[in-house]
């Protein structure tokens, strides 16, 4: 079984941290597990975004985004927070 490596920027950790309590600690587990499991079961790939997915933390408001880059084994973490303007967060992302 082979890892994914886990990455992220300073935003995203912020954004972590703004979290509530309960939130907060699930987005830190569901971000630590996707180095096991970079495509779990409860992820949806983004429309128009290959390679781009998403999920639910258990307050539906809230949502992770992520991408999975397979040839060098590595999870990009974007996005954490209240449902965003998809177009918004990943224009930057690729700029």
């Amino acid at each position: 079984m082979s890892y994914f490596r886990v990455t992220f920027d300073k935003a995203l950790k912020r954004q972590v941290d703004r979290l509530p309590g309960k939130l907060r600690q699930e987005a830190r587990r569901r971000i630590a597990d996707l180095a096991r499991d970079p495509r779990p079961p409860d992820a949806i790939e983004l429309m128009g975004y290959a390679g781009i997915y998403r999920l639910w933390l258990q307050d539906a408001r809230y949502r992770l985004i992520w991408e999975v880059v397979d040839a060098e084994t590595r999870v990009e973490v974007y996005y954490c927070g209240v449902k965003p303007d998809y177009d918004e967060i990943l224009d930057k992302q690729t700029e």
